[in-house]
């Protein structure tokens, strides 16, 4: 290792080496070695969850990284896989060990490089400390921390709401697991279909916890179907999944098998391709050939599509192909079963994505509306366009007046693709957010200032509902379905209010009694103090092979 060299190219040159040794491993059965990264990863996914056979609860934190590694492992072991056919699993418990070492290490240094290349953005600073030490330092305050809280403090909220159906669905899990052992395994066929629908019960109530379930609108077409459809078919494959590794652990249980080395020496849940056919079934829609294969193309990662690039956090699929046989892997669907299905439609429909976008807009609006539905408001027109010299200047996506306050809120609206770790992307969409709804801001602020309430109210479509100009207060308000906040970066300007729809959702939660909503929303969102930045002083050290990375965050 040389001074000159940057903490990222260092990191760059272990995790390559971690990727070569872990290809190396799979030696002339790569497809033996693809069920156990598989397994492995399975297994820490469950610990994630819960006590599983025999082992105490992990932190989440372990599955992440394992998942980071796998991630980035199965695609290149796929590509480099030959004419292997076998889907043996060996019962080396010293193997077992070796591959989840793999996972660790290739997903920690991913990991770190990740966190290192935030240097380029003025979050992190690195440095060479000799020859096999490395730190790195955060040197911003982490805003984006503030929005992952509202959204977690949201989804929270939410699931406490509905805190009847999630026992209603535990308990139809509880009297199929209890109906199963009292049967013994006549009854697996009994059980298999009550464990589904616990199953798909389980991921319909916690979809709204996957950014990517939330990526495009539900009524557009997508292909030969529509995002809901898609979404549909994730929940069918991965209820059997689950209704199957229930029953698998069933299975162990009773043959006293329901640990570890019994666990990991099974096989990964298999899907026969006639089960495939009847999750890939949509109402309404006809069977066809081409459909199934379109379908497969989006859920299964298989040698053909194994080369692609599935960015920072690699490819996660809800299934695995190897030869004719078709996986499904616990960590993928425990984890986050929509990433891979998204990534799939963006890319193999890229051409339909100007329209699938655009989309987006009126369902954005049709919630903001479903929302805010009552007395309390006025809605304008939509989309109004506003002209200067026959030419459109810009235009309003949404127009809603506040009557207790007097209020006219114009909102312009975003819903920008999620990044989650991948930095160029969160950069762009800072510099979209910068510059197209910075000038949005700057266009329509100067334009309410030249033409005066009046010819406001008239040109929003509200100019007829007694609403008295003299006392009207204009504002505006840019409203972004992911992120409004990043780390690093200077405010936005300052003459509109910046804020997420989750936050805009959790501040409607917490509207004091007799407060007007929307005005309580946009003050808080624009007396919302900065995160104050403190540096770290004690490191937590990673050691990978001959390498110490010093961590300050």
């Amino acid at each position: 290792m040389h001074d000159e060299e940057s903490v990222q190219a260092i990191l760059e040159s272990y995790s390559n080496k971690s990727i070569g040794n872990a290809l190396r491993a799979g030696g002339e059965r790569p497809n033996q070695h693809i069920l156990t990264m598989i397994k492995v990863a399975d297994f820490h996914a469950e610990l994630a969850q819960r006590d599983f056979a025999g082992v105490r609860k992990h932190p989440k934190g372990v599955a992440k990284v394992m998942c980071l590694g796998i991630g980035r492992l199965l695609p290149e072991m796929m590509k480099a896989n030959s004419a292997d056919a076998g889907i043996s699993l060996p019962a080396a418990e010293v193997e077992f060990q070796a591959v989840r070492t793999s996972l660790m290490e290739t997903g920690q240094l991913l990991d770190l490089k990740t966190l290192a290349e935030a240097e380029e953005y003025k979050l992190v600073a690195c440095r060479v400390c000799g020859p096999d030490e490395v730190e790195i330092r955060k040197v911003a305050a982490s805003e984006e921390a503030l929005e992952h809280r509202d959204r977690d403090a949201l989804l929270d909220a939410e699931h406490n709401e509905r805190s009847d159906n999630r026992k209603r669905i535990d308990k139809l899990f509880e009297q199929a697991w209890h109906a199963r052992f009292a049967a013994g395994p006549a009854g697996d066929s009994q059980a298999l279909a009550a464990f589904r629908e616990a199953g798909r019960q389980y991921l319909e109530f916690f979809a709204s916890e996957y950014a990517e379930a939330d990526a495009f609108a539900d009524g557009t077409e997508i292909g030969p179907l529509t995002f809901a459809q898609w979404k549909q078919i994730v929940v069918n494959v991965c209820s059997l999944a689950f209704a199957k590794a229930w029953l698998e652990e069933i299975t162990l249980m009773e043959q006293r098998r329901f640990n570890p080395l019994g666990f990991l020496t099974l096989i990964p849940t298999q899907i026969s391709d006639a089960e495939l056919r009847e999750c890939f079934r949509v109402p309404g829609v006809p069977e066809q050939p081409e459909l199934f294969e379109k379908v497969k193309a989006c859920l299964v990662l298989g040698e053909e599509n194994a080369k692609l690039d599935y960015g920072p956090d690699g490819a996660i699929p809800c299934l695995v192909s190897l030869g004719d046989a078709v996986f499904a892997p616990r960590y993928s669907r425990l984890g986050n079963p929509y990433m891979f299905l998204v990534q799939r439609l963006a890319k193999i429909y890229s051409f339909q994505m100007r329209r699938i976008l655009a989309e987006r807009e009126s369902e954005f609006q049709d919630e903001i509306a479903t929302l805010l539905r009552s007395n309390h408001y006025l809605f304008g027109e939509s989309n109004v366009k506003l002209l200067k010299e026959e030419q459109i200047l810009t235009d309003i996506d949404l127009v809603v007046y506040e009557r207790s306050t007097n209020c006219l809120y114009l909102i312009q609206l975003k819903w920008l693709a999620v990044y989650a770790r991948e930095l160029a992307r969160r950069e762009k969409q800072y510099d979209e957010l910068l510059n197209k709804a910075g000038g949005w801001v700057q266009k329509v602020a100067s334009w309410v200032g030249k033409v005066g309430p009046d010819n406001v109210l008239r040109t929003v479509g509200l100019g007829d509902d007694a609403i008295d100009p003299a006392k009207l207060t204009v504002r505006l308000l840019v409203l972004n379905r992911w992120w409004a906040r990043f780390s690093g970066k200077e405010p936005f300007n300052a003459q509109a209010a910046w804020l997420s729809w989750s936050r805009l959702k959790l501040l409607a939660r917490e509207v004091p009694s007799g407060s007007a909503p929307l005005d309580y929303i946009y003050l808080s969102a624009q007396s919302m103090p900065l995160p104050v930045f403190t540096p770290v002083t004690t490191p937590k050290p990673y050691t990978i092979a001959d390498l110490t990375v010093n961590v300050y965050t």
